[in-house]
């Protein structure tokens, strides 16, 4: 096939008995320009997760579905990248990357805890420093910048 399917799930939906239904299908009809990715953040709607970060656990249940497996950190682009690569050369059987992550990693708010709530609150002010932290434009800045890039000008 000249082109491929990705589907992003997080774990507390993989709680859902269609999902592993949808995955067996897949596995039946070696499904191999298919790539599940499983966002493990251990977090779901109102509770934690049943496996938590047990990414063992997630590995061999999706594993034996008949999907060919990688673990990853979630916050590592280049390993992401790797997974999704090594997808492509798969043959005969789906993919499957799981994806261990945290809810809000990098967003600082002066909570230590803030990166394993589910409830925590991401406010504009919250948003504005990750910006001036990180330096990526804020909405206004990017206006701004296409202004500037429209007009040549730097008055805006």
């Amino acid at each position: 096939m000249r082109y491929r399917v990705y589907c992003l799930m997080g774990d507390g939906e993989t709680a859902e008995g269609s999902v592993w239904e949808a995955m067996s299908f897949c596995s039946k009809y070696k499904l191999d320009n298919l790539v599940a990715v499983f966002d493990v953040n251990r977090l779901g709607q109102s509770q934690e997760t049943a496996f938590g970060h047990d990414m063992e656990l997630y590995r061999k249940r999706v594993e034996s579905y008949g999907f060919h497996t990688i673990v990853v950190d979630g916050h590592d682009v280049v390993a992401l990248q790797n997974a999704f690569n090594e997808a492509k050369t798969v043959k005969g059987k789906p993919t499957a990357v799981v994806a261990h992550t945290y809810k809000g990693r990098g967003i600082p708010d002066g909570s230590p805890t803030s990166r394993n709530r589910r409830d925590a609150d991401v406010t504009k002010q919250t948003v504005r420093r990750r910006h001036e932290t990180d330096g990526t434009p804020t909405s206004r800045n990017r206006r701004d910048a296409d202004v500037t890039k429209q007009t040549g000008s730097g008055d805006g």
